[in-house]
């Protein structure tokens, strides 16, 4: 955490100059919102074969963050969509775990400050080849949730992810004659990005989930994080607000940390984003502008958890880091922008299957 540029540069599958998806067309009353089209919605909800790929192909627009699509209107075309999601549609409640957000470990102050060991059991870092360049949340026992530009480039060229980690540089991790047992890598089984990634703007629904292939056994070290609760409302979090980011990210000294790093941060006011960053840039309802302040995430903490407690003292992941300002990390002045989870509960819940 710190003083750089956290932004990934990539490559979206759409296009790759501009990062903006070519647009189906149909009739006006056609074009409605995903949510509204049963048709579509239900099967891609329900991870049948090709729903992703039907869904985006269908895309014709978007009302603020919600995509747009062609909704079928032949009949034949309905019924064989509607057979598909009653075949595969389960109840996804089940899914998520009872307990979660309890944190253990030995409480530090915070402020780009280490974790202690134990501390944030749900982090977990992404590893590429040789290098950890995005974090995540654990949520459940087969999912990690991170962001989309961590996961949707081809060319970062995903091998697993780890769990259980504080030192990267060590195996098992130790700390004050306390050992937490060897850290566990599982391997990705399928990444479910957002559909409405890079649509219409770059970086816009910046969130993704990683379906592990295994279970994963919880323990004292490996622990998930609450989602926002169903009803989470924007008067839950105001500006001037303290919450807590965590990750391996970019330090003082330019290099990505060793060891797991927390960072006290405040909600900004949206405006202050508006006025750091390009004319072009729009904040819209599924961002959060959060820090300005000397400590910071940066190049590798993208993907992870913004956290906050809930009124049971439990944390949950209240936005994802997804990228900052082309001057670097730590500036005073110069928040970040994050992706906020409530707008997606729906859909993280909906693209989770057993």
């Amino acid at each position: 955490m710190h003083y750089n540029n956290r932004t990934l540069k990539f490559n979206t599958h759409w296009n790759t100059c501009t990062g903006v998806r070519t647009q189906a067309k149909c009739p006006a009353e056609s074009c409605v919102p995903l949510r509204e089209c049963p048709a579509l919605a239900c099967p891609l909800h329900a991870r049948a074969p090709h729903s992703r790929a039907n869904a985006e192909r269908a895309i014709c627009g978007s009302v603020g963050a919600y995509l747009k699509v062609c909704c079928p209107t032949n009949e034949a075309t309905i019924r064989s969509l509607a057979e598909i999601c009653e075949k595969r549609s389960m109840p996804m409640s089940s899914l998520l775990p009872e307990t979660c957000g309890q944190h253990t470990g030995v409480p530090r102050i915070v402020g780009g400050r280490e974790a202690s060991l134990g501390q944030y059991p749900w982090m977990v870092a992404l590893h590429y080849k040789r290098a950890v360049l995005c974090g995540g949340s654990l949520i459940s026992g087969r999912y990690v949730l991170t962001a989309a530009h961590c996961v949707a480039s081809s060319y970062l060229k995903k091998t697993h992810v780890v769990l259980g980690d504080w030192r990267l540089s060590t195996d098992p991790d130790c700390s004050d004659n306390v050992c937490a047992p060897e850290r566990i890598s599982v391997l990705v089984e399928e990444v479910v990005v957002h559909p409405g990634f890079n649509t219409p703007t770059v970086l816009n629904n910046d969130i993704a989930l990683i379906r592990l292939r295994s279970e994963v056994n919880f323990n004292q070290y490996i622990q998930p994080i609450c989602l926002p609760p169903t009803n989470f409302g924007r008067s839950e979090v105001s500006v001037n607000q303290t919450v807590l980011a965590v990750g391996w990210g970019h330090t003082r000294t330019g290099d990505g940390s060793d060891v797991l790093r927390v960072a006290l941060l405040n909600i900004a006011n949206p405006f202050v984003c508006k006025r750091v960053f390009p004319s072009n840039f729009h904040l819209n309802g599924v961002q959060m502008c959060i820090g300005g302040g000397p400590d910071d995430t940066c190049s590798g903490d993208s993907g992870g958890p913004v956290m906050n407690l809930n009124k049971e003292q439990r944390y949950y992941v209240l936005a994802v880091t997804s990228f900052g300002t082309q001057e670097g990390c730590g500036i005073s002045g110069r928040p970040a922008v994050y992706t906020s989870v409530a707008h997606f509960n729906d859909w993280i819940r909906q693209s989770m299957k057993y």
